[in-house]
């Protein structure tokens, strides 16, 4: 039996993390350039979470083994959605009764509104992740088929290729007509393709993960220096980051790396919920004047908070923890 790569149960973690102090840092309205450099050191990397979050997708979606596109769609969009499904109607009931909605006035509306608020992202603006993991979804059963292939290899290069060339032509002319019409989904598209690539062509020998980390060092500095972060610098330390972690080569945990492993298992969970957590404290904290530390200690806090609570759940028997968003 194949041991356990802890190396993205380490990604998954510090991607939540990332995460979870990215909406602690915008809820505190710190994100704007009045907060000079400190808005800075922080956009530069909490903008990372979600790319990370893509790339490992990538690695473990597109490198297992193909199957029927109907039990694909079973087994990964049941696990993507009836979570998402769940605790998105959970957090809607309690919107619709502290009345946060103006146009919802009575139960009719309120279940005439349910399924738009939940294509349109109305319930919780931080779900828009599980909007773009489904495009990805749909898309995998022809990419596997793609990188299977004998020129696999050679046609996930050739993608790759026109991805980033496309994202820096966005990047530097935006005015070009057809650039104009790469859509975010597109960066995404490149990141799956990455995470894909490095876990198996690219992080064969560990001796390359301190090359990944100096160049993920160097895309954060100059991200920080252009005091504007760019997403395409952004995703591109993500994938620095993501190729120095896996090229270690992580095995057997240790001991103390059972932590890591449950926070990576209750991740999809955590992502779900926590921003109703930081969104609680800081309506009883009363926050007048946060400080640049604020947003570190309060993601951290959510995230402890949020695994002891999925820790709780896993110790109860039953499959329908799965349901929840607790992965095996």
């Amino acid at each position: 039996m194949q041991q356990r790569n802890i190396a993205y149960d380490y990604l998954r973690t510090l991607a939540i993390v990332l995460v979870a102090i990215l909406h602690s840092w915008s809820l505190l309205q710190m994100d704007v350039p009045e907060y000079g450099v400190m808005c800075y050191l922080y956009r530069a990397i909490v903008d990372a979470g979600v790319p990370l979050f893509v790339l490992i997708s990538g690695a473990l979606v597109l490198s297992s083994p193909i199957i029927s596109i109907s039990d694909f769609f079973k087994r990964r969009l049941t696990r993507v959605l009836v979570p998402f499904l769940i605790w998105g109607t959970m957090i809607y009931a309690v919107a619709i009764f502290r009345k946060q909605y103006a146009d919802i006035h009575g139960i009719r509306d309120a279940v005439v509104n349910w399924i738009p608020y939940l294509v349109y992202n109305k319930i919780n603006v931080s779900h828009w992740f599980v909007h773009m993991i489904v495009a990805l979804y749909v898309l995998t059963p022809v990419l596997q088929r793609v990188l299977h292939a004998k020129e696999g290899k050679r046609m996930c290069e050739y993608m790759l290729v026109v991805i980033l060339g496309c994202l820096i032509l966005r990047w530097f002319l935006p005015q070009i007509f057809i650039i104009s019409y790469c859509s975010t989904l597109l960066g995404y598209i490149g990141l799956y393709l990455a995470g894909y690539y490095i876990a198996n062509y690219g992080a064969t020998f560990s001796k390359v993960s301190w090359c990944y980390g100096i160049v993920a060092i160097i895309l954060y500095i100059v991200n920080v220096l252009t005091k504007c972060p760019n997403s395409l610098l952004t995703n591109l330390t993500a994938v620095a980051l993501f190729g120095m972690v896996v090229s270690m080569q992580l095995r057997r945990p240790l001991p103390s790396c059972k932590i890591v492993v449950g926070v990576s298992r209750y991740s999809y969970m955590i992502y779900l919920i926590h921003i109703l957590i930081i969104c609680a404290i800081y309506q009883f904290a009363h926050i007048e004047e946060p400080k640049g530390w604020m947003p570190l200690v309060v993601g951290v806090g959510v995230i402890t908070l949020c695994s002891l609570g999925c820790r709780l759940l896993d110790l109860v028997p039953g499959r329908w923890k799965t349901y929840l968003g607790i992965s095996k």
